[in-house]
């Protein structure tokens, strides 16, 4: 029976753990018999990791003078390699020089952990390994230069100093939780007992296994449900059996395994303001310090301070809850993004945001309190401009992020306190860079400090849980009432082999590295595998049979296990099952919004119709709810706004032109002239609405574009019959069966015999079908042409089509040889259907003051015109036809419908 933690751990005596994870569970495990010995205070033991005892000794032979080298953190390591690949000649050659340099970092640990002959690399033939060379040749002479130690080493160097009785040593040391030992560990381990410390692995007695089986799961989410409810079974029959649920690949799984834990162990947790709630589990792998929210708000705003941000990244700025405001000016600072992304640049300057925020003052989007920060910011960032070393660069990042108001002024929960302390520690080892780095550019500073907030992980301090959810290798050492080992299947244990690129493959199988070779994982998960077993009286390893479309085998490993894939475990239902099992559903049909008053303006104009005809529920969502697509930005100049440079430029030369007489008298010269000045005084405008996108080169080819695109239209302009611009862009009221909504005409023409062309410009497709039928796709015209000018006296409805290439008028006449591509109404197809063009008036006015009659009466079914007006509808969310289709599909009904 093996001596009792309190027995072993005498003052003098140092245990040192393989891992954190093992380190602590020892400390609890010393105080549970210390607890149980009636104790109230004791004296700490000294229980310490593998790397914290070896940094601590050479920290003392430091302070003693016995040595002056600086040991190098993992941080500075890093540093240094990256300098040294990147300075090389093969650096051109790289994908990514920092990805490199963490593979050379890497081999170097082994090439001195497993005591590699120097003399077998120089002999491989292979460029990467020379490339390794050299560079570990560098580092090498660097650290000597410099006298910088680094952790690979370390135990070299600490076996030096224990040879030469530099080191104080403790008498006894044990060690726990090692599966292996290394050349270069064994040899410190021998240098420790030559000078007379006593050392010792840690005497753990093997669990008497009661029962050992095999599970299969159909899947790898239904594997970790299984698990949680298996660990409810248990934790219901003894709320304090420790349970170990381990897994191979935890990082890929570690969300869903929160999540589906969450679920089963803790369904309260789904409810708000349940964020710090105690958890009956602990997941050993945290999460990036970069993906933490508060972190995330932080490097927005420290790359704000660049000049510019992405929109999506402002986005996030302006509404994340971690800056000072965000709460009162919630909606504001919401509807801020939204006009931000309606101007429809991909990138932002702090210039443009501060000027939204000033025409914002007084508007909806009116934030002060933001607006009164970002200028506090603006004056900072001119004080971080200069290159300076890392540790003078903390100052300048936390006065930025001050004066932007991080980390907010609301209530912040344990978790926002935990994650404040760890970005403090991050930039306390980024101010320990001085060494390696002696000069840094901002630019430099954020892309390195992102760089250590993602491979710094953060996890959240716990109290001592029941149920450890770990990585395999984690629980070596540990003891469980019961384990369940998931994700068991032959592709992942063992794990296929991965030896280092950077040094020899054969050196590495033939000296047994880890990785090095399918026999070696194949021996070291057989053994793990039968310690696993030894750690629980009562064990499931468990694999998914499929994973998408590949079906999966269990290990080889567990194959030899009992098969048990009936569960005792209670089926847990999840607390969305459960609300919605208990729920009482009625169905009410209410397509009926309220009436709009007599007389009340409707918000839409000719879009309103449009969006009637489409769909009655998208009208009213749209106009009535306000419920609008949310902006997404795209690079460069959409259709809109190449639309309304058009529209824009035309509106203005017809004012001048005023009809197609002055058109034909004005010397091609002098048009040409006048319409590139107009073109470049429209692309002016349109830079100061967005900056970003209409640089310097954008607005030249902008400019060209509109000059060639309106000079060959105004070539088609001159093919028509002699007419007069009676109106142009012009702003009106259009009252249809009560119904007054505001509206923009791009032209009206009198012709020879004082009739009127009503005329609408397009610069993508046009198509006279859109006219017509019960639901016209487009009536925009035919609300011109009945309620925009007198109707009797319209004789021709046409686009015109400004399209490079080939413009072209598309539409009807009374008569014909109005404008080319027009046809005379009594030769289309549509006069036989319709009658006569008086007809076809009182056919359109019908059809008009039906669509106006239903939005004014609040009807809002939702019933499209055809499945194309569905597909192109953005309020998929809101209506939800998506889903009711896809009901019908499952149900096997006809949903093309």
């Amino acid at each position: 029976m093996p001596v009792p933690l309190s027995e072993l751990l005498l003052p003098d005596t140092v245990l040192v753990a393989a891992g954190q994870r093992l380190a602590r569970h020892l400390s609890h495990q010393y105080a549970r018999e210390a607890r149980e010995r009636g104790l109230v205070v004791w004296e700490t033991p000294t229980i310490l990791t593998y790397g914290a005892w070896q940094n601590r000794c050479w920290q003392e032979i430091v302070e003693a003078g016995a040595d002056h080298r600086l040991l190098l953190s993992m941080a500075q390591e890093s540093v240094l390699w990256e300098r040294i690949v990147a300075d090389s000649d093969r650096s051109t050659q790289l994908l990514s020089a920092s990805a490199t340099a963490r593979l050379a970092r890497e081999a170097w640990m082994l090439l001195h952990t497993w005591e590699l002959p120097r003399s077998e690399l120089r002999k491989a033939a292979h460029e990467d390994v020379q490339a390794f060379t050299v560079w570990a040749s560098s580092f090498e002479a660097i650290c000597q230069e410099k006298s910088w130690l680094d952790a690979a080493r370390l135990p070299d160097a600490l076996s030096e100093c224990i040879a030469q009785k530099q080191l104080r040593l403790p008498p006894r040391l044990i060690l726990a939780g090692f599966d292996e030992f290394t050349p270069q560990q064994q040899r410190l381990i021998e240098a420790l007992r030559r000078a007379g410390c006593d050392v010792s692995l840690f005497d753990k007695e093997d669990v008497a296994v009661v029962r050992a089986s095999r599970r299969a799961l159909p899947s790898t989410e239904e594997e970790i449900l299984a698990a949680a409810q298996w660990s409810f079974t248990l934790l219901k029959e003894n709320p304090r059996a420790r349970i170990g649920i381990l897994a191979p690949d935890l990082s890929s799984q570690n969300r869903v395994i929160r999540r589906v834990f969450d679920d089963v162990l803790l369904p309260g947790s789904v409810l708000p303001g349940q964020d710090d709630i105690a958890r009956p589990y602990n997941v050993s792998l945290g999460e990036s310090l970069a993906s933490q929210p508060l972190v995330e708000t932080a490097f927005a705003a420290l790359e704000l301070a660049q000049g510019a941000l992405s929109i999506s990244r402002l986005s996030e700025l302006l509404r994340s809850p971690h800056l000072v405001g965000a709460e009162v000016e919630l909606t504001h600072r919401a509807l801020l993004d939204a006009q931000l992304r309606d101007d429809g640049d991909v990138r932002v300057s702090m210039a443009t945001l501060a000027r939204a925020l000033k025409h914002a003052a007084e508007g909806v989007c009116a934030c002060p309190v933001f607006a009164e920060r970002l200028a506090r910011f603006r004056e900072t960032c001119a004080t971080v401009r200069r290159a300076q070393p890392p540790s003078r660069w903390l100052a300048g990042i936390a006065q930025l992020l001050a004066s932007l108001g991080w980390p907010g002024d609301r209530r912040r929960s344990s978790v926002e306190h935990q994650t404040i302390e760890a970005w403090r520690e991050l930039l306390s080892e980024f101010g320990a860079l001085d060494p390696v780095l002696p000069s840094i550019r901002y630019g430099e500073v954020l892309t390195r400090l992102r760089r250590m907030a993602q491979e710094k992980m953060f996890q959240r301090e716990t109290p001592e849980t029941p149920v450890q959810i770990l990585g395999v290798l984690e629980a070596s050492g540990l003891e469980f009432d019961a384990l369940w080992v998931m994700g068991l299947h032959d592709e992942v244990w063992p794990s296929a082999p991965r030896p280092n690129p950077l040094l020899p493959v054969g050196l590495q199988r033939s000296r047994g590295l880890p990785h090095a070779s399918a026999e070696r994982e194949l021996e070291f998960c057989a053994r793990l595998t039968q310690r696993l077993l030894r750690s629980a009286p009562t064990a499931v390893l468990s694999y998914p049979r499929r994973d998408d479309d590949r079906d999966l085998r269990p290990s080889p490993l567990i194959r030899t296990l009992s098969d048990a894939s009936e569960s005792t475990a209670a089926v847990v239902p999840l607390y969305r099952t459960v609300i919605h099992q208990h729920s009482r559903c009625q169905t009410i049909v209410d397509d009926t919004a309220p009436a709009l008053a007599q007389g009340a303006e409707a918000r839409g104009g000719t879009a309103l119709f449009r969006a009637q005809s489409a769909c009655p529920f998208r009208a009213y969502a749209e106009f009535r709810l306000g419920a609008r697509e949310f902006p997404e930005p795209q690079p460069g100049l959409g259709a809109a706004d190449r639309g309304t440079l058009v529209h824009d430029l035309l509106a203005r030369l017809w004012q001048e032109l005023a009809s197609q007489a002055e058109l034909l008298a004005t010397p091609a010269d002098r048009l040409s002239a006048r319409v590139m000045q107009l073109a470049e005084e429209e692309v002016q405008k349109l830079k100061y609405r967005r900056p970003e996108t209409m640089t310097q080169r954008v607005m030249v080819l902008e400019r060209e574009r509109l000059t060639a695109l309106v000079l060959e239209w105004l070539e088609v302009e001159k093919a028509r019959a002699p007419f007069r611009v009676r109106r142009e862009e012009a702003g009106t009221y259009l009252v249809v069966a009560g119904l007054r909504t505001k509206a923009r005409m791009d032209r009206v023409d009198e012709l020879a015999h004082g009739d009127l062309a009503v005329i609408d410009y397009k610069t993508g497709a046009a198509r006279l079908g859109d006219w017509f039928g019960e639901r016209p796709a487009e009536p925009q015209l035919p609300l011109y042409a009945l309620y925009g000018v007198p109707p009797e006296r319209v004789s021709a409805v046409f686009y015109g089509r400004v399209c490079r290439g080939e413009p072209e008028f598309v539409g009807l006449a009374r008569e014909g040889d109005v404008a080319p591509g027009v046809k005379a109404y009594s030769e289309t197809k549509q006069a036989a259907q319709a009658g006569p063009w008086e007809q076809l008036f009182s056919n359109w006015d019908a059809t008009l003051v039906m669509l106006a009659q239903e939005h004014g009466a609040g009807h809002a079914r939702v019933s499209p015109r055809n499945r194309m007006a569905c597909e192109r509808c953005h309020l998929h969310a809101f209506c939800r036809v998506p889903e009711r289709r896809a009901r019908l599909a499952d149900a096997g009904d006809d949903a093309s419908d």
